[in-house]
């Protein structure tokens, strides 16, 4: 089980350094911030009330902050069987676990906005866990607009367990 362990964080130090460029096919739009809102459970008006939004000086509605970060809409439409855009696969293997984020937020995001999201790998560690191995991968997106303006950063760490000698799931 070490040798694999070992081999899969080779796999993720292999990819430090690797980087991807996304830009949507269109504009972000209000339906996404709608939809989002109510996900959430945030009925803040400057997500839904374009008048509100500029009482408070705005141009129009934005986006509520991590809606930026949790769409996969800048990856294309095409997903593996685990449900994450096959557009990713080359830079990360197997499916992780989320191990958390870190965000910054630059300026609000508008619905006439066409996202590019700039994704890389930034650094790969393992540990030793409860369980076994884990391997850990950092991965830095940086969010623009069509005018190239800064947006959003979102440092997220990303965990991967190494596989279990019979095929199964590793257990707790």
């Amino acid at each position: 089980m070490q040798d694999e362990s070992y081999s899969l964080f080779q796999k993720l130090r292999r990819t430090a350094g690797r980087e991807q460029t996304f830009t949507a096919d269109r504009p972000i739009g209000l339906a996404a911030f709608l939809m989002y809102a109510g996900a959430i459970h945030d009925p803040n008006p400057l997500y839904t009330d374009s008048r509100a939004a500029r009482s408070a000086g705005l141009k129009d509605v934005m986006a509520p902050p991590t809606l930026l970060c949790d769409t996969f809409r800048f990856y294309g439409d095409a997903l593996d069987e685990s449900g994450l855009p096959t557009a990713l696969e080359q830079l990360s293997p197997g499916t992780p676990l989320r191990a958390g984020n870190s965000y910054q937020f630059f300026r609000p995001v508008l619905p006439s906005d066409v996202i590019t999201a700039r994704r890389k790998i930034t650094r790969a560690w393992q540990k030793q866990g409860r369980s076994g191995q884990l391997a850990f991968q950092e991965v830095e997106v940086t969010y623009r607009n069509q005018r190239r303006e800064l947006l959003a950063v979102n440092t997220e760490v990303l965990c991967y367990r190494e596989p279990e000698k019979n095929g199964g799931a590793v257990s707790s």
